[in-house]
């Protein structure tokens, strides 16, 4: 039997307002036009930027990263900021979800190469799958959208913020039948007999918070990636089907690339980083396309990356323009 985790007597309190205010805010949001659902949040994120030094530093870090050496501080500043009012959208996106049927929702991305049709046949062949997407983009939307669809998914998450907003957070995303699993030891054991029995799971990839896993290389320098999606993955036999999400100009795009399979040789941990390098790949590709929608605020290199191959014409990075607070 699951035992829930004691919630001490405050904690539930300020988990209650939470989620009235959150209840109220989804009803405000949902009637007032889209670009001012908007504006209120760029505003929002402007103050987050300001108010929030530590989460600004740490997102200048990872661009610095991604935008080279030679990107002027205003640039970098500039982007940063972008970052925040990324990040601020897409909660307005989440909250506005539920007052959208399932018709409208779908009918608001844009999601070329018949992506949907993918997980009907998947469906048929009683086979799962593991959606893993990034930081990237109103990446909230893969969940929402595959449930207005029919296909809801189970979500593996790892807590990171208080209750009362990972509560928030959780109603939110299952609204449209996603059911979510923590990451430990009996959620991992539940999500691999789910895909097992033909269900969809979906995680992030991009983040590793404890700098313990895969190691990569991600824009010429090294870090690491979560095991979990590989391990999942190949264990369960089933393919890492990568989905990005991202703003155009107009409305949103959801681009479900190739689905790959975690190679079983004798060498686990070669099958691992190979798979994790492929998708490491994916998420530089789009990344370096906009990068002022990688929505991630923790530091992606850690311990900060002193230098990295140099590029023909380029020099080393010795000291990042802005580094992660300590």
């Amino acid at each position: 039997m699951r035992q829930e985790p004691r919630v001490r007597p405050v904690t539930r309190l300020l988990t209650w307002i939470c989620l009235r205010v959150a209840r109220l805010l989804t009803a405000i949001l949902a009637a007032l036009p889209e670009r001012v659902s908007y504006a209120i949040a760029d505003a929002c994120a402007d103050l987050a930027y300001e108010m929030l030094p530590s989460r600004r530093q740490h997102v200048m870090a990872n661009l610095a990263v991604v935008l080279g050496p030679d990107v002027a501080a205003a640039e970098l500043q500039r982007v940063a900021r972008q970052v925040f009012r990324a990040s601020g959208r897409n909660f307005v996106d989440l909250f506005r979800a539920p007052a959208l049927s399932d018709r409208e929702l779908i009918a608001s991305i844009d999601i070329p190469g018949g992506g949907l049709e993918y997980f009907e046949r998947l469906e048929r062949s009683g086979k799962g799958g593991l959606l893993v997407s990034a930081h990237y983009g109103p990446f909230d939307m893969v969940g929402q959208v595959l449930g207005a669809a029919g296909h809801p998914m189970i979500s593996l998450t790892v807590r990171t913020v208080p209750e009362p907003i990972y509560a928030v957070i959780n109603e939110l995303r299952s609204k449209r039948g996603m059911r979510l699993e923590e990451a430990t030891a009996g959620g991992l054991r539940r999500v691999v007999t789910a895909l097992r029995q033909g269900r969809l799971v979906g995680l992030l990839g991009d983040q590793d918070f404890f700098h313990n896993g895969v190691p990569v290389r991600l824009f010429g320098c090294e870090t690491t990636f979560p095991y979990g999606p590989f391990r999942i993955a190949r264990n369960a036999g089933v393919p890492i089907i990568p989905v990005i999400t991202r703003r155009q100009s107009r409305g949103v795009q959801m681009v479900f690339e190739e689905p790959f399979f975690v190679s079983r040789t004798a060498d686990a941990d070669a099958d691992l980083q190979v798979a994790a390098q492929h998708l490491a790949a994916i998420y530089e590709r789009y990344i370096r396309q906009n990068p002022d929608q990688w929505v991630t605020f923790e530091p992606v290199w850690e311990p900060w990356p002193r230098s990295r191959p140099a590029s023909k014409g380029a020099e080393p990075l010795d000291e990042p323009a802005a580094g992660p607070a300590r």
